[in-house]
């Protein structure tokens, strides 16, 4: 619950800060962004972010540790390499083309590459914090998955604000994705050192992983886009300043 509150509270400064630091039209196509690598990164998941937590309790209460090793390390394995391949196609000529046809008015299509790379970093670090969820570690995982991101974020556009920087927006995305890389360096470091002493389990196959995760990949993927369907509706249809004006009434609102 403190966790929330932290990380609820260093968004909602995340969005101030930005509206001080950039112009209305940059901060509207920073949440537009955003809502892209959110649900990008929510899909090469597939639904392995909610299984690795129930597989790998369930693991580690039987008491199988090995079970629990390959749960985490195939998963991770799994969105690395659907997360990497989706950030590829995104920096393509192709990501271009389907970004310009779907924002006509947008110059989303230009940050492509950075989104990529955010959107990679996004999925393997909430992963990696679901991944402490199952082996019942709750204050790594609540660190790992919002409250280092988005302080971090938070202190870096304070301090550029303060220090009355010049900033601009492919910088701000660098800084989120750049955060969030570090972020999942630290934890993902920390998860290593937590299993390396588990023993070995070569008797799991992707299937039984991927079999739990598609009706959780349909239901959180609906959920996703429902709630992210707005600021897309916006990013495509209106001017680039209001998709700013929502974005912060969300986080508020929130």
């Amino acid at each position: 619950a403190g966790g929330f509150a932290v990380s609820t509270l260093a968004a909602l400064v995340i969005g101030a800060m930005l509206t001080r630091v950039l112009p209305p039209e940059d901060v509207g196509l920073y949440f537009l962004a955003f809502s892209i690598v959110l649900t990008g990164s929510s899909v090469v998941q597939f639904g392995m972010s909610r299984a690795v937590v129930k597989l790998t309790a369930q693991s580690i209460t039987n008491g199988n540790t090995g079970r629990a090793r390959a749960v985490i390390f195939k998963s991770l394995l799994f969105v690395g390499i659907s997360g990497l391949t989706l950030a590829i196609l995104m920096g393509s000529v192709l990501g271009t083309h389907i970004a310009s046809a779907i924002f006509e008015n947008s110059r989303i299509g230009q940050y492509l590459p950075i989104l990529g790379f955010w959107l990679w970093a996004t999925a393997v670090k909430s992963m990696t914090a679901e991944s402490f969820r199952g082996l019942h570690d709750i204050k790594m995982a609540a660190l790992g998955k919002r409250i280092l991101p988005n302080l971090l974020i938070a202190g870096f556009l304070a301090a550029i604000w303060l220090l009355n920087s010049s900033f601009s927006l492919s910088e701000a995305m660098l800084l989120a994705a750049g955060s969030t890389f570090l972020v999942f360096t630290y934890t993902g470091t920390k998860l290593i050192h937590k299993t390396i002493a588990f023993p070995r389990y070569k008797e799991l196959p992707l299937m039984d992983i991927l079999r739990p995760s598609l009706p959780l990949f349909i239901s959180q993927t609906l959920a996703l886009v429902m709630a992210q369907a707005p600021i897309w509706i916006l990013g495509a249809t209106q001017p680039e300043g209001e998709m700013a004006t929502f974005g912060t009434a969300m986080r508020l609102a929130v």
